[in-house]
């Protein structure tokens, strides 16, 4: 008896054995199509649409890195350093690891933790773990406030927070907000390094 099953799919790519390559074909156009649209938002946000390919062009705070990168000599006042893209990232980790032993969901996903990393969801975080965790929150966000008091404004917390973890576009940023975000950075990036150079654990865990 023969045995009934779906019909052969005729209009679909396949190799030369006759196996689809329907999945992969539209996985690349997808991926094409996807480096179009960010080529386009990087020429509106002053990067070269050849930067589409990059890791760092597809979330903000890598925007903001790149824009650096490109203008050395000349620092765009719309950018920031490696050492301060470097903070963000790490920032943009304690956030979502904090959020996590305290049993709570954060708005967004993060796309910079794409390229960072998390804390694994394999096993539970021990003792050490949390208070490691809770630890670098803690003087995190004592810095930020000290930045908001400094300003006399909530905006350092709010810009730093939306492009770190909320990824704000561009276009809803000003120069002055980026300016805010470089300070903020630099200050959580000392007491980030005075908390780990005590627990001798290195930025990038």
């Amino acid at each position: 008896m023969a045995k009934s099953g779906r019909k052969r799919l005729i209009k679909v790519t396949r190799d030369k054995k006759g196996k689809s390559r329907q999945h992969e074909f539209i996985q690349k156009q997808y991926y094409r199509e996807t480096l179009e649209r960010r080529g386009v938002e990087l020429k509106i946000d002053g990067l070269a649409p050849e930067l589409a390919s990059n890791q760092l062009s597809g979330f903000t705070l890598g925007r903001l890195l790149l824009l650096r990168r490109a203008s050395e000599k000349h620092p765009d006042p719309m950018s920031i350093s490696e050492d301060q893209y470097n903070v963000g990232n790490h920032w943009c980790r304690i956030i979502h690891n904090h959020a996590r032993i305290m049993g709570y969901k954060l708005s967004v996903p993060s796309p910079s933790m794409e390229i960072g990393g998390g804390l694994s969801c394999s096993d539970d975080p021990s003792d050490d773990e949390i208070a490691h965790i809770r630890g670098l929150f803690r003087v995190t966000y004592n810095a930020l406030m000290a930045v908001c008091r400094a300003e006399g404004s909530l905006r350092p917390r709010d810009v730093t927070y939306g492009v770190c973890v909320e990824n704000w576009p561009l276009k809803i940023i000003s120069r002055e907000d980026v300016g805010k975000l470089r300070i903020s950075l630099n200050e959580m990036g000392r007491e980030i390094r005075k908390f780990l150079t005590c627990s001798a654990v290195p930025m990038d865990k």
